[in-house]
């Protein structure tokens, strides 16, 4: 189980030990030649944990938020977040917005997380256009999260043990098991 409430703490503080998994995960995603991941360090981050400038200039950024719900200060949090990489980084097309929690849908006449999350998003993004921005914010939630840490290569079952002190039985776990057993 990958409980994000039970996530390593770095200096004290379980936000900061997010930031700094968010991070890894995106050192790791795939990108074309010529494309460099930047971690920026602690503090004020100008809106991004990290980002990759890409050969022709253009960024995609991560933010990680170590919020519970998506509410109006979550909203206010991440739209001074955005303000400040649009401002810091003027080639940034797409921000992806990383949440320890899945945004929840249940069938009510209020908004819900889900619709608020989507209209915040698409105000971000008509926000950006006004100023002739092209922007693209998408969302690695819990469930995007666990996905990359628990993929069957099981090559994050080290960073599974590190951060959430939790045992990931991948193939790999299976097959080494096996084979002490055989031995």
């Amino acid at each position: 189980n990958i409980d994000f409430k039970a996530i390593r703490t770095i200096d004290g503080k379980a936000s900061t030990g997010f930031e700094e998994l968010v991070c890894q995960l995106a050192a790791l995603e795939p990108v074309p030649g010529g494309a460099r991941f930047h971690r920026k360090g602690t503090g004020k981050d100008g809106g991004l944990e990290c980002f990759t400038r890409f050969s022709d200039g253009t960024e995609c950024g991560w933010q990680a938020k170590y919020s519970w719900r998506f509410d109006h200060n979550l909203e206010r949090s991440l739209h001074s977040s955005v303000k400040s990489a649009l401002k810091k980084h003027p080639n940034l097309t797409k921000i992806f917005v990383c949440l320890p929690f899945d945004r929840s849908d249940p069938f009510s006449t209020n908004e819900t997380q889900l619709e608020a999350f989507e209209r915040w998003r698409n105000k971000e993004v008509a926000e950006a256009a006004k100023q002739d921005r092209q922007l693209e914010i998408d969302l690695w939630d819990a469930s995007a999260l666990k996905t990359k840490l628990t993929n069957p290569s099981g090559h994050h079952a080290g960073r599974i043990r590190y951060w959430f002190e939790s045992q990931f039985l991948s193939p790999g776990w299976f097959q080494d098991q096996f084979e002490r057993s055989k031995a």
